[in-house]
């Protein structure tokens, strides 16, 4: 997730990022599809454009890859932003459990557990980050940094 050209990589094969994991626009089944990218979303290009359309434009033209990229950094961006809210706000496992849920809904559980697999297995993995996180957040307040991510 962190990788610094993941979304533009994906975005030059026709791959946009979605709260459900990955669309590939490239994929024949794109061409007639009038919603946008992400209806959840506020960027421009979902705002603007349909699936078809840039269906249309990845095939054939490079600036499908540019309008894709600009949908990928924009949902990247929100994402740590909501990332770093939930830190802050001390509900990051909350939002760590939707997101999963989001990309996994048919299942992937685990010993019919109520979480997929890769949650769990990541939660307890990465315990230690989390308990740094919630430390860091505490100590934000004795430090005098604001709490609160930045308004634009």
């Amino acid at each position: 997730m962190y990788d610094c050209v993941y979304p533009t990589r994906t975005a030059r094969f026709g791959t946009a990022l979605i709260p459900e994991g990955v669309l590939k626009l490239k994929h024949h089944a794109m061409a007639e599809d009038t919603r946008s990218i992400d209806p959840s979303c506020s960027c421009m290009v979902c705002k603007t454009y349909t699936r078809a359309y840039i269906h249309c434009l990845v095939t054939k033209d490079a600036m499908g890859s540019q309008l894709v990229s600009y949908h990928n950094l924009y949902y990247m961006i929100k994402l740590s932003r909501d990332l770093h809210t939930s830190i802050i706000e001390g509900s990051f496992p909350e939002l760590y459990a939707i997101f999963y849920r989001r990309c996994f809904p048919k299942g992937m559980y685990l010993n019919g557990s109520a979480m997929p697999w890769m949650l769990l297995e990541s939660i307890s993995c990465h315990a230690v980050i989390l308990q740094l996180a919630l430390k860091i957040r505490s100590n934000y307040r004795c430090c005098g940094i604001s709490t609160r991510p930045r308004e634009r």
